[in-house]
């Protein structure tokens, strides 16, 4: 299926990535950081589900979730094709930067975000376990985040 998106352009394997993205959906991570965005998502940025219902992908199974801090996170899911032609800038969805990254010859993700979401949850948020925690953690992404915004730590608006 083709997926034409602004100048962006995406060929999906629609099985392959509904097997995926219900496989991703079983086994999603419930650590303090990943419950709250599923809890708020929804409510802060109402299009993103549908913009991934695109793509054949569910909010609540995100192949990979970077928090960079305990409420700004970059979300990765897993598409099985390929991207036919990349586009001069990130998609916007409800003011959130959306880039398409090949994995390899037959499959991609979409990177989502920055996403700033409040925290909800009762759990004091600096005392949640996860990766984010760790120094090495924190440098990579610390590294992916200057990466995505060509060496500028300003968030975009």
């Amino acid at each position: 299926m083709t997926i034409r998106i602004d100048d962006w352009v995406f060929e999906v394997d629609v099985t392959r990535t509904k097997a995926h993205a219900a496989h991703a959906l079983g086994s999603h991570c419930t650590c303090g950081y990943c419950e709250n965005y599923y809890r708020v998502v929804d409510r802060e940025y109402p299009n993103l589900r549908s913009f991934l219902d695109r793509f054949f992908v569910q909010i609540e199974g995100p192949s990979e979730m970077y928090p960079f801090e305990p409420t700004l996170c970059l979300l990765a899911y897993k598409v099985t094709g390929r991207i036919a032609q990349v586009g001069s800038g990130p998609i916007m969805v409800d003011g959130v930067p959306v880039m398409g990254d090949v994995i390899d010859e037959d499959t991609f993700k979409l990177e989502v975000g920055e996403i700033e979401l409040p925290w909800i949850l009762e759990e004091d948020m600096d005392e949640v376990i996860s990766p984010a925690n760790e120094p090495e953690f924190l440098e990579r992404m610390y590294m992916k985040l200057l990466q995505r915004n060509g060496g500028n730590l300003m968030f975009p608006s």
